[in-house]
């Protein structure tokens, strides 16, 4: 999986790639994130968020101006898995679990606070263009499924998106008292239910043709 990605839309640069110019700026990012705002992970001295499963992974990097402003990791089904090592629990009670073929597991996904709310066309938000990115590179390398794990509340909200996360497991409450799952997403059946807008890659072209 080494197609890299790139996309534009409202002022906004998506770039999928394992070696982005501004991937330091996504550690930070996870950081503010992950460690302070969650606590889900130990606050580091250096102010990155980095683990094992980074470098055998592509990021999906969305900024302006060069800042980083929304961030997501997809990492291949032969490369360790949080889902496989931290969170193995949550898939039939610890047992060993059969992953799909041509599958990817998607974390760390993380939004700038003050962008959590902009709206970049319609009702979309940064969020949406991240899963446009998401399967923008899934449709070049034959990716079928995608694995997560998430919050319930996350969980209810990608459904409604349309993406019909099927949960693998029992819902958990973990030690921060948030309830959290296992699921897969099928690719294919998210393309049939989804908004007509995942699947505009050209929408930066379309919209400068229309100012024109």
């Amino acid at each position: 999986m080494e197609n890299n990605i790139f996309m534009q839309e409202n002022g906004f640069d998506l770039a999928v790639s394992k070696k982005h110019k501004l991937l330091i700026d996504c550690y930070k990012l996870r950081h503010d994130v992950f460690a302070k705002e969650l606590e889900w992970v130990a606050q580091e001295d250096n102010r990155l968020e980095i683990d094992k499963f980074d470098f055998a992974s592509n990021h999906i990097v969305i900024s302006q101006n060069q800042k980083v402003n929304a961030y997501m990791r997809v990492t291949p089904k032969h490369s360790p898995w949080l889902l496989t090592d931290t969170f193995s629990f949550l898939i039939n009670e610890g047992r060993d679990h059969e992953f799909l073929d041509n599958s990817v597991e998607v974390t760390r996904l993380a939004v700038d606070a003050q962008f959590r709310r902009l709206k970049i066309h319609q009702q979309f938000t940064l969020c949406d263009m991240l899963i446009k990115g998401l399967l923008q590179f899934s449709l070049e390398n034959n990716i079928k499924h995608w694995y997560i794990v998430v919050s319930q509340e996350i969980f209810s909200l990608l459904n409604r998106r349309g993406l019909d996360c099927q949960q693998l497991g029992k819902t958990t409450v973990m030690p921060d008292g948030v309830r959290t799952l296992a699921a897969r997403i099928d690719v294919e059946t998210f393309i049939e239910n989804c908004a007509a807008y995942y699947l505009d890659f050209n929408m930066q072209d379309q919209e400068q043709q229309l100012a024109a």
